[in-house]
């Protein structure tokens, strides 16, 4: 079971690389932003955690910007992005099995 620091890590690298504020999307733009690999639950919490631990907050938003450097210095447009959690835990040495994108290519 993935600690909940690693997951805060992993989301907030990817909204970073989206490029997208992550607060108060509905399900249906969770589902088209993350491929449908996103539980809107988990997500839901997530946030919960983001808003109410400083903390947390602080970590996320942090990772947050490193996703932002990474969509900058790579110049691409990416418009969505495949979370696979848990199933492949090894951020940030293989980030690129973490994170995959239909128009994005690791160099």
């Amino acid at each position: 079971m993935p600690r909940l620091q690693t997951e805060l890590t992993e989301l907030g690298v990817a909204f970073g690389i989206l490029s997208v504020q992550p607060f108060d999307l509905n399900q249906q733009q969770v589902i088209e932003l993350f491929n449908n690999t996103l539980d809107f639950q988990k997500y839901m919490a997530l946030m919960n955690v983001v808003k109410s631990d400083k903390n947390s907050g602080n970590l996320f938003n942090d990772f947050y910007k490193i996703g932002q450097s990474l969509r900058h210095s790579l110049n691409k447009q990416i418009n969505k992005i495949s979370w696979s959690g848990p199933q492949n835990n090894q951020l940030p040495a293989q980030c690129q099995k973490i994170f995959s994108s239909t128009n994005f290519v690791w160099p």
